[in-house]
């Protein structure tokens, strides 16, 4: 009856260690690969070759190899660089080994000697490891940007190699001695749980400020390039609507020089006329920075088939906070039209700003499929490379942050929607 106890824990508690590995991977790698099938036989090759090592085998360096490379073999089915990958490696190796040392330190402390019945004790032992695991795990799971797309330096990552190494030997070493005394035992185990929360801490704050690093140069760089595309098209407007103006001219000159015999020929320089003339201003307001990027966008979105309802108040005069505006109105216009993109029918942008008092409020509203990303109360991009997308609405909070306004986030079903206020 023990003995089937005992494998039946064994088999319940290495199932429930493959289901703990499979969080640490999701924590420090991200989602696994499409290909379910894959992944479950990386983990089910780890259960079999550990199995058979632990039952024929059990010396400690050779758990330590065979731990870490199926560990490995399983991160081959994550997302991650290679660096990533080995520092998710060695940071889940270290956790199942502290859980294993936690509950052999209480054991020793308590003198019961149940692990020598086998590998890491009988069912109680098992059960004990397992419950550990769990909290862990749980407290490790509370860290939220160790899962970040962001490359730390190599430096950091061959330190959290080196003290996992370092851990692991210590306490290999300090169990193996019977002439050290039960309380040293435990005092070591507390040290290394200690250590190996630091690490992660230090893995989360480091991957947070590297986040933020990158994220504040993307935004100052997204700032520069909408005041510097809305210098470009002030000075492509001016040029434009003497063109403009000319070609019309030109155009009816040529018209005029046309015999009556040729009406195939004047009705197709008409339409060309007409064209030209129809050519839709949607921002009038003589702030010929932001006329100009207004119109620019929404002429794309319009050439894209997207309806156009824009109610655009802006007092020409206005000079402070020029540079944050256009900053606030391109990203959002630019998001609109990307989120278009998805959408089959009944494609629409409304844009409203309008000024009162000290106050610029602006409003854009668009048509989109219903999808929405979000992690941890952000709404983040559906695209792959998240370090260097979706921060077109951080840019917009970060510039209507400037001006100590305010900005709300709104969507349903079919339609996003976002307002910002802000004081200038």
């Amino acid at each position: 009856m023990g003995n089937i106890l005992y494998v039946i824990s064994y088999i319940l508690s290495s199932f429930f260690e493959l289901y703990i590995i499979s969080k640490f991977m999701t924590i420090f790698l991200g989602t696994g690969t499409k290909e379910k099938r894959l992944i479950a036989t990386a983990y089910i090759l780890r259960f079999v070759v550990c199995a058979v090592q632990y039952t024929y085998m059990p010396y400690v360096l050779l758990n330590m190899l065979v731990g870490v490379s199926t560990l490995f073999i399983i991160t081959l089915c994550y997302g991650g660089n290679i660096e990533k990958k080995i520092i998710a490696v060695f940071l889940t190796y270290v956790c199942l080994f502290a859980s294993e040392t936690v509950v052999a330190g209480v054991l020793e402390l308590g003198d019961i000697h149940i692990s020598e019945s086998g590998h890491n004790g009988d069912a109680f032992s098992y059960i004990a490891i397992s419950i550990v695991l769990w909290i862990i795990y749980k407290i490790i799971s509370a860290f939220k940007n160790i899962n970040t797309e962001i490359v730390l330096p190599r430096t950091f990552d061959i330190i959290i190699v080196v003290l996992s190494i370092i851990i692991f030997s210590m306490e290999t070493a300090i169990f193996s001695q019977e002439n050290i005394v039960d309380s040293i035992k435990v005092i070591s185990v507390i040290c290394m749980l200690l250590v190996l929360f630091l690490i992660i801490y230090l893995y989360d704050v480091i991957s947070r400020y590297y986040a933020e690093r990158i994220q504040s140069e993307v935004i100052k760089r997204e700032k520069n390039y909408y005041l510097r595309q809305a210098e470009l098209l002030e000075q492509g407007d001016k040029g434009m609507r003497a063109l403009r103006h000319d070609m019309k001219n030109h155009l009816y000159a040529i018209t005029s020089m046309i015999g009556d015999e040729n009406e195939e020929v004047k009705k197709y320089i008409g339409n060309i006329a007409e064209k030209i003339e129809k050519n839709e201003i949607y921002s009038s307001t003589g702030n010929v920075a932001l006329d100009s990027v207004i119109n620019y966008k929404l002429s794309k979105a319009s050439e894209q088939n997207i309806k156009i309802y824009s109610n655009i108040i802006i007092p020409s005069n206005i000079k402070e906070g020029v540079e944050d505006l256009v900053t606030i109105i391109g990203n959002l216009l630019d998001n609109a039209m990307e989120a278009s993109e998805n959408v089959v029918e009944d494609r629409y942008i409304r844009m409203k700003i309008k000024y009162k008092r000290g106050t610029m409020f602006v409003e854009v509203k668009n048509r989109y499929d219903g999808i929405v990303n979000q992690k941890n109360g952000e709404i983040t991009t559906k695209k792959e490379d998240k370090t260097f997308h979706g921060i077109g609405l951080k840019s917009v909070r970060a510039a209507v942050d400037n001006h100590d306004g305010t900005m709300k986030v709104d969507f349903d079903e079919k339609e996003f929607r976002v307002n910002a206020m802000l004081y200038i």
